[in-house]
């Protein structure tokens, strides 16, 4: 059996998945088989690195989320600086938002805790 260019150009088409055949419908197609196939292989790698962007992002919004989502009291551990009389920062819309007390300091390196946000697991000095 000898298919002509514009048969297997139509059989290679009718076997992409609907997903391929969606980006497809969007852009001029190749008049190639061959270009067809190289812009194919390009548009489902580039694809896959998309889910995979994907899944990095929703672990990194799934861990801000458990932040935010965790006990008020661990939340206030982490924060203790915020703990201090209002007069001990700097005025509102002032860049930065001060440095942490000396004891709060000391506290914080005692019990191996994030120098930055209070956090453990993890530590910036």
């Amino acid at each position: 059996c000898s298919w002509n260019k514009s048969a297997l150009y139509d059989a290679f088409y009718q076997g992409l998945c609907s997903r391929l055949k969606d980006i497809l419908a969007t852009i001029d197609l190749p008049k190639s088989l061959d270009e067809l196939i190289d812009l194919v292989i390009r548009l489902d790698r580039r694809y896959k690195e998309r889910q995979q962007e994907r899944i990095h992002e929703s672990r990194q919004t799934t861990r801000t989320l458990h932040h935010w989502n965790s006990p008020v009291s661990v939340r206030a551990k982490e924060n203790t600086y915020l703990s201090n009389k209002s007069s001990d920062f700097p005025e509102p819309m002032q860049l930065g938002r001060g440095g942490l007390s000396k004891e709060e300091r000391e506290r914080r390196f005692k019990e191996n805790l994030c120098l930055y946000c209070g956090g453990s697991g993890h530590r910036v000095n």
